[in-house]
């Protein structure tokens, strides 16, 4: 469980270094995701550090990290409908989103356990978001390909979230985490795939 963890937490990295190679070739949405690489790092390693070598969780950061993470997420999101509804009600879910993270501070959950009430909403949220971007681009081209960044950006996230639901839901019955070590390290190493996919002198053969 702790060399899973570990894994886990390290495998941040990964997408933080593919997109540092390729940084020049980024354009505006992949440098907003470069960002939450750079947030989640800091919050993977330090909490990685802290339980280690303290034994304790840093529990708050995860309740900060949630609302940067949804904060970029919807922003790509919004930027890539061509929808104008869609668009216009995707960008009401972010001041919502905060609404519903304040009151959930300051009534609901508390700064020393997990922030499952928000992270649920959370996933909701992305969840949709992801579906519809992804049933967007399908309309939207005759060949999907697989090196488009909002492709695999979605699919990733539609993932993750998807897992994060299952897991809140099955957590109290059984020991869910090490399944969400393992997927995030399948979306990191996906998110890092997207990165790399940017630079010109990579090439990938199983991607067209």
């Amino acid at each position: 469980m702790t060399t899973l963890f570990t894994i886990s937490s390290l495998s941040s990295l990964l997408p933080l270094s593919a997109a540092i190679l390729s940084l020049r070739y980024l354009n505006k949405d992949l440098k907003i995701f470069f960002l939450l690489f750079i947030a989640a790092s800091a919050v993977d390693i330090s909490t990685l550090y802290i339980r280690l070598v303290e034994n304790k969780i840093n529990v708050w950061l995860f309740h900060i990290y949630t609302l940067v993470e949804f904060t970029l997420l919807i922003l790509l999101f919004t930027r890539w409908q061509t929808n104008q509804l869609i668009k216009k009600v995707m960008t009401v879910n972010l001041p919502l989103f905060v609404i519903v993270w304040i009151l959930s501070k300051s009534y609901i959950e508390s700064w020393t356990q997990l922030d499952n009430f928000t992270a649920s909403i959370e996933s909701v949220f992305l969840i949709g978001a992801s579906t519809i971007t992804l049933y967007q681009l399908n309309s939207d081209s005759k060949i999907l390909s697989f090196k488009d960044y909002r492709f695999l950006i979605s699919t990733g996230v539609l993932i993750y979230f998807g897992s994060n639901l299952f897991i809140f839901g099955m957590s109290n019955l059984m020991d869910v985490w090490p399944i969400h070590s393992a997927i995030n390290i399948l979306c990191n190493i996906l998110y890092a795939i997207t990165f790399l996919c940017q630079h010109p002198r990579l090439s990938f053969s199983g991607f067209s």
